[in-house]
């Protein structure tokens, strides 16, 4: 072969495809501006080895495979790691007087590298997959890319960090204030009880007054249409462990996108140890635009740990995460370049609509969907009106890849790594914009699985507010005092009213029995106690009333009325109790477990918007 051909030209001459195939890739290509071997790979049109050994032919220069002729690990130069990924090449063989290096191409900035990191050396080539590439690099990298995924954070931002919550001041603090405030109880029970009973209900109304006013600071946001000449490279991450019988469904509604597949890095996050995944994704062969990221076994064994892993070798400008039983919208990407496009400058962060496809399985995922439509279609969008702090969600939230690794990636050691992000967006001066777009999801059909999910949620929240409070003052000053005021009302009061509730209710039985002739609670409190349950019910069945008929009437989403679970969903708070307690065990004992959520349990099909 010619190195004067074109590649198009020696594919047709090795009938890898025909005349009309390369005329509407050339085409495409003008559109797209990305490679012609990229879009006839992204399309599945050449698989990745046929064009690779096509490419070595092109240029007489010998292919490889380096899972079985694997390089040099003493010629690894670990300075040069970011240069191997983004050229996509790797010394491979040496001798006295020459140096052959595995590419994936041989281009103009190739040689200009090459020449410049080996200057007293014969310099030759030969050809690999990209994939071979990547597969390397994570081998001879493993170890420190392990240990940036798991630190990366402490390191940068250590004040940020969740990985050691508290100090050995800590324990000694609180237990000397707890003594105090059981002492106070036994030393003057009416003022501790009054006092006590004040507080909580101020707390529990301020934070239901505050949830309002968000809820109904919401405006319809209208669906947007991305118009740019050119669309960047978009990195996808979707982190897997045990999903074999979910990741079909992920990658076929990846794959309907609209967005240019030749623009698409999507990166299949799996643990190491996960065989049956790996196999099933190898399985389904997915194009080229799919690679595998093998996260090694450390601790803690988090999400944002294997996110943080597979960071290093993103190519996107902008990254974004889709959970294994995600079904996102296939305008999705372009909506929210568009927002980012309108948007303020330092709009950092995007969040898609969330909510649940299996919403009728049980009483538990129709009181769950109510939830999310709830925060995600109306106390979100007023939280961004009001240019407040936002608590991402934990998928579909679109991130400027640049800001994120400015801010140290996430923290592998938060179970609620999209909240505590939110929180850092905020006081690194950048704001999080809502765009009305939707991913529908699995949700936990039975109470069980509900638990499991939702302690590990109180628990990341209860990580989140303890980090964010190291510093108050600091916190203010950064992120601005209305955003302090949703760090309190949405990240710590919820938890720490929902553990306190349960005491107010005993002591209020123990006023009204035995404790009578000790204990006399004045009329005030008793009216303000009764009137804030009132208030926190009707407030919550009027936000579900709300969400359910919006969610009824034309806005894309498939709930049915559900009348009798907007009425009765003041009753969901009771499990948020029940979590709540065993979310502050698991915070003392065992921090930084995750505690994974089954998927493909449910037996309700999704159905196309």
């Amino acid at each position: 072969m010619s190195i004067d051909k074109k590649i198009g030209e020696v594919l047709l001459e090795k009938q890898l495809i025909n005349r009309q195939a390369l005329d509407n890739a050339l085409s495409r290509q003008q559109i797209e501006q990305s490679k012609i071997g990229k879009i006839l790979m992204s399309e599945n049109i050449v698989r990745p080895l046929a064009f690779h050994k096509a490419i070595a032919d092109r240029y007489g220069v010998e292919f490889v495979d380096l899972n079985i002729d694997t390089p040099n690990a003493k010629l690894i130069n670990h300075t040069q790691k970011q240069s191997y990924f983004t050229l996509e090449i790797i010394p491979w063989r040496e001798s006295s007087d020459a140096i052959t290096l595995a590419c994936s191409d041989i281009n103009e900035d190739i040689r200009a590298w090459a020449v410049k990191q080996y200057p007293y050396k014969q310099i030759n080539f030969v050809i690999t997959s990209p994939l071979d590439i990547l597969w390397s690099l994570q081998k001879f990298f493993e170890a420190e890319d392990n240990e940036t995924a798991r630190f990366g954070l402490l390191r940068k931002w250590p004040q940020l960090s969740a990985q050691k919550l508290f100090s050995k001041l800590s324990a000694p603090i609180f237990m000397v204030g707890l003594a105090l405030v059981i002492a106070g109880f036994f030393y003057s029970p009416q003022a501790s009880f009054v006092a006590f009973l004040t507080l909580m209900n101020f707390l529990f109304f301020t934070t239901i007054s505050f949830k309002a006013l968000a809820f109904f600071s919401a405006k319809a946001q209208p669906a947007l249409v991305y118009e740019g000449e050119k669309l960047p490279i978009y990195s996808i991450l979707v982190p897997l462990y045990k999903e074999k019988n979910t990741i079909a469904h992920l990658i076929n509604a990846i794959d309907a996108f609209d967005y240019p597949k030749s623009k698409l890095d999507v990166k299949l996050v799996v643990e190491a140890d996960d065989k049956e995944t790996i196999q099933a994704i190898k399985d389904l062969a997915p194009p080229a635009y799919f690679e595998i990221i093998k996260t090694p076994f450390s601790l803690p064994r988090t999400k944002p740990k294997a996110c943080n892993y597979a960071m290093q070798y993103v190519r996107g400008e902008y990254v974004t995460i889709f959970d294994a039983e995600d079904i996102p919208n296939k305008y999705q990407l372009k909506a929210v370049l568009a927002k980012f496009k309108n948007g303020e400058r330092n709009l950092a962060c995007v969040q898609a609509r969330l909510n649940y496809y299996n919403y009728n399985d049980s009483q538990i995922t129709r009181w769950f969907a109510l939830e999310y439509a709830i925060w995600f279609d109306y106390v979100m969008n007023g939280l961004e009106r009001m240019k407040l702090a936002i608590p991402l969600g934990g998928t579909s939230n679109h991130i400027k890849t640049a800001v994120l690794k400015k801010l140290g990636n996430w923290d592998s050691f938060n179970v609620t790594e999209d909240a505590d992000l939110g929180m850092r967006l905020k006081r690194f001066g950048y704001t999080v914009g809502a765009v009305n777009s939707i991913t529908m999801e699995e949700a936990p059909s039975n109470l069980s699985a509900w638990l499991k999910q939702r302690k590990r949620w109180i628990k990341g929240f209860m990580q989140t507010y303890i980090v964010h409070m190291r510093q108050p003052l600091r916190f203010i000053r950064e992120a601005g005092f209305k955003s302090f005021l949703t760090l309190q009302f949405f990240i710590g009061l919820p938890p720490i009213i929902y553990i306190l509730s349960p005491f107010m209710l005993l002591l209020a039985i123990a006023e009204n029995s035995f404790a009578a002739n000790i204990l006399t609670l004045p009329s005030w409190l008793y009216l303000a106690s009764i009137s804030n349950l009132i208030y926190g019910a009707v407030t919550h069945i009027s936000f579900a009333l709300v969400a359910n008929y919006r969610s009824s009437n034309g806005t894309g989403r498939m709930f049915k009325p559900m009348i009798f679970s907007a009425l009765t969903f003041p009753i969901y708070a009771i499990l948020h109790v029940i979590a709540s307690f065993s979310s502050l065990y698991e915070l003392i004992f065992n921090p930084h477990y995750w505690e994974k959520t089954q998927h493909g349990v449910t037996k309700t099909k999704f159905e196309a918007m």
